[in-house]
């Protein structure tokens, strides 16, 4: 099918009349997702990485255990999205406490994932892009990455594509049934990623905008569309926000951390990364607790969780007003992270999984710094179609919501499917009818987007290094806390060599040391923590121990000086 001169991209296609050899691909593509994604589990077996559970998967890890031992209901308001847990338990309670079991489940889901991809762009932009987007879905190293984490990330993707999926079957049938179906999706999105509330303006809009063309827009089937996308997302989210009432005593829809998270990524002297409240506590464990404590610490008396977040968001607040300017760059600054190429680090990073992973090296050069620039030239070649118009609307929203609160790779990666359907389009263009056609307005203005969309994601922000040490430091103090000192100092010192001025690398290697006793070590290390920190408590106090354990140790092993007892002469 050829795109006439007011038609730059074909159609949408009907699904029905899908012929079988589409049903093959989609399948073939599905196959392959699900391939990859094993594969990239069996080439790290055995590694620390797979071994070892850190931040927020030791969490989530610990929390689905005490749900499927019985603790359904908890005992306080939600600090952090209860929805992965949950599921998580769910596979313990079949499987047993396993991490591969919950590794396998994500596997799946990532094969399911493209087939719901395929099945919104088919809807909302061309059978064609729908395949494109769900094959570059299938090999996408960070969405590979993502599904062999015990992390939400990969439940996110899940949700979204569902959310997209659901939006394309309302495109084509604007029933009760697909809106509500809509709601449903979004909900469960929004119970695992608190910020994508934001995306219930865009769709609640587009709703209003598209709702019974074929009728005069009056305001009882506007509203009573609107009501069943509400209604689907009340169903989700209600039981969440009762449970927070009666567990906890206050009405939270879904978490109690909107504050502490809102002062990281706006707080004076912010970057845009996250940083930690209590320094040395970088960890999932510590957050609720140590913004509960500073936060009493500075008003003087006891705080509930609302209580809490409250005084974050005003602090953060306060210092916005007091210095604006600032806070519109670091604001800037956060816009084009969210969009650049590399992958921010959380607690564990994708360039350190690709140094085990030899099928991740293979796949690196699909990042965002490619993906981006064309879905910039998909938005500029198909803008006319309203599906098309919807996804940008989704995905800039979205886009607004994180750059809100602070970028991290798994915070954005929500963004990665709405960016694979608008580069799906840009691939999918009949670009023989357009040459033919001689379009080349159309051709260059998609060619100037996507060249100015390149320059922009591929501009060098971060260090990739800074995300190994991260990730190698975390290894090294999760290894030392089991035990495994030889492992934990290789690590350690990696992280060292990627960051040659890394505190907390020295810091750890020398809390490591003092719990063997090494304390000529210990020394040199917190030493080492001083002269990149100066006037550090926890260094010096640190270097204090192995001191200390030194003049002990040299105590012990000093000879007596006291005469030996000889008999009296007579």
């Amino acid at each position: 099918m050829t795109a006439g001169p007011t038609e730059p991209v074909p159609a949408p296609t009907s699904p029905d009349a899908a012929p079988p050899r589409v049903g093959v691909a989609l399948m073939a593509i599905v196959t392959l997702a699900i391939a990859l994604r094993l594969l990239h589990l069996w080439l790290l077996r055995g590694s620390a990485l797979t071994d070892l559970l850190m931040g927020d998967a030791q969490a989530y890890d610990e929390w689905a255990r005490r749900i499927a031992s019985g603790q359904w209901l908890g005992t306080e308001v939600f600090y952090q999205s209860p929805l992965y847990p949950y599921a998580m338990a769910l596979v313990y309670a079949a499987f047993g406490p396993q991490a591969w079991a919950v590794r396998l489940t994500q596997v799946v889901l990532g094969g399911l994932s493209c087939l719901l991809l395929a099945k919104a762009g088919e809807s909302l932009i061309s059978r064609r892009a729908g395949l494109i987007a769900a094959l570059l879905l299938a090999i996408h190293p960070t969405a590979i990455f993502f599904d062999g984490l015990i992390q939400k990330s990969s439940l996110d993707l899940f949700l979204l594509c569902l959310t997209l999926c659901a939006l394309g079957c309302t495109h084509r049938r604007p029933t009760t049934a697909n809106v509500m179906l809509t709601g449903l999706a979004t909900g469960a999105l929004i119970l695992n990623r608190e910020n994508a509330a934001v995306l219930l303006v865009p769709i609640m809009l587009w709703l209003t905008l598209t709702c019974h063309p074929r009728t005069p827009r009056k305001a009882w089937p506007i509203a009573r569309t609107l009501l069943a996308l509400l209604l689907g997302v009340a169903t989700i989210l209600g039981p969440v926000a009762t449970r927070n009432k009666i567990v906890g005593g206050e009405f939270h829809i879904t978490t109690s951390q909107f504050g502490p998270n809102f002062y990281i990524g706006n707080r004076p002297g912010a970057d845009g990364l996250y940083a930690q409240l209590k320094w040395g506590r970088a960890d999932a464990r510590y957050e609720r607790q140590d913004a509960t404590d500073l936060a009493e610490a500075e008003t003087g008396r006891k705080l509930s969780p609302a209580e809490v977040s409250a005084h974050w968001r005003d602090k953060a607040l306060a210092g916005i007003r007091a210095d604006p300017g600032a806070w519109l760059r670091v604001l800037w600054r956060k816009w084009l992270l969210a969009w650049n190429a590399v992958e921010i680090a959380d607690t564990e990073d994708q360039y350190t999984w690709a140094e085990e992973s030899w099928l991740l090296r293979r796949l690196a050069w699909l990042h965002m710094g490619v993906v981006v620039p064309l879905a910039a030239a998909g938005l500029c070649l198909a803008w006319r179609l309203p599906g098309v118009r919807l996804v940008a609307a989704l995905l800039l929203t979205y886009a607004l919501g994180v750059v809100a609160f602070y970028v991290f790779a798994r915070y954005r990666y929500p963004l990665l499917p709405m960016l694979l359907l608008l580069a799906g389009a840009a691939v999918a263009a009949p670009w023989p009818a357009l040459l033919r056609e001689r379009r080349f307005a159309t051709i260059g203005a998609a060619a100037v987007t996507a060249a100015l969309a390149a320059v922009m994601a591929n501009r060098p922000l971060l260090s990739v290094n800074n995300m190994l040490a991260t990730t190698h430091l975390n290894l090294g103090a999760h290894l030392a806390e089991a035990g495994r000192f030889d492992e934990a100092e290789h690590h350690l010192r990696e992280a060292q060599r990627f960051k040659p001025r890394f505190v907390e690398a020295y810091f750890n290697l020398g809390l490591m040391q003092l719990a063997q006793r090494q304390w000529d070590q210990a020394a040199d290390s917190f030493t080492q923590a001083l002269r990149l920190s100066p006037g550090s408590p926890e260094a010096s106090r640190g270097l204090r121990d192995a001191i200390i354990g030194m003049r002990q140790e040299r105590e012990k092993k000093r000879p007596s000086t006291m005469p030996a007892a000889t008999e009296p002469a007579r």
